[in-house]
């Protein structure tokens, strides 16, 4: 079939996509029909915003955006750009950033001493998309207490603090991932530097996770990265599976977004997939 197919293609080493690969084979059933269908149309160039409807017309429709009406509607314009879409752009962010983040401090808490777990369990050790000035009230109406890092664990185990932020992006523009992680870590300079002098004897560090919109990972970085934070590698691999899968769920959600903002336009294109009846979300 063509799902065996492009699931397959994914799985050769030479595409470094072998995770993304076996979570739209989708054994364990962790992820519903549709988010796998909608995943492999898009990967297929098949899903029908107005350049593809435009390109397979041969021009008599027009590829313009109908929603900002600023430029052709492309799935990076639709999943980077359009401004109808940011509120949906910010949802999947988040689901993806707090999978990743929330996967990555159970991993470091599992491989904790019981009596250390309980006395953790007394003490938050996870902030999740929480301002800096509910963490340290001082920071009270300053910018920099406003600023919110998709998550911040304290390793008291081993004294140091990860200040963690994920972004998203186009899967085929790795040159603008290095350009969005340069970013990331400029922003956040002044943040790790605060908690440095707030937590004396402890190592602070930023780190930057980049996934496509499409659920590549560069599993290379993306091993280095966790491994400094101590994970092993079975861990490793356990974090960024749960990351693709939200990643296709997220992926799943703007489009049915979209869909329902073309279907309220009216219109050709307002038929993304067949749509069954929404199920339980599976676990991560």
């Amino acid at each position: 079939t063509s799902k065996a197919v492009s699931t397959q293609s994914m799985l050769r080493q030479d595409r470094s996509r072998p995770v993304l690969g076996r979570a739209l084979r989708n054994s364990d059933r962790r992820l519903t029909e549709r988010a796998v269908r909608r995943m492999l149309q898009a990967r297929g160039f098949n899903i029908p915003v107005q350049a593809t409807l435009s390109r397979n017309s041969r021009g008599t429709v027009s590829d313009l955006c109908p929603f900002c009406h600023r430029e052709a509607e492309t799935l990076g314009h639709f999943q980077m750009a359009c401004k109808q879409f940011a509120d949906a752009r910010c949802v999947a962010h988040n689901e993806v950033a707090n999978t990743t983040i929330q996967a990555v401090h159970d991993e470091l808490r599992a491989r904790m001493p019981d009596e250390q777990r309980r006395e953790v369990e007394r003490h938050p050790v996870l902030w999740l998309d929480t301002p800096m000035q509910q963490l340290y009230p001082r920071l009270w109406r300053t910018k920099q207490g406003t600023f919110r890092p998709d998550g911040v664990i304290f390793d008291h185990e081993n004294r140091t603090i990860h200040v963690l932020e994920l972004t998203r992006g186009m899967d085929a523009n790795e040159w603008g991932w290095r350009l969005k992680e340069d970013a990331k870590i400029a922003a956040y300079h002044s943040t790790a530097m605060f908690l440095q002098a707030q937590h004396p004897g402890y190592t602070v560090i930023q780190t930057t996770f980049i996934v496509g919109v499409l659920g590549s990972v560069v599993e290379s970085e993306w091993t280095r990265k966790l491994a400094n934070m101590g994970l092993d590698a079975p861990a490793i691999l356990r974090v960024v599976e749960k990351t693709v899968r939200a990643a296709i769920r997220a992926f799943d959600e703007t489009l049915s977004a979209r869909q329902t903002a073309r279907e309220a336009l009216g219109g050709e294109g307002s038929t993304l997939s067949p749509h069954p009846s929404q199920r339980d979300r599976p676990p991560a």
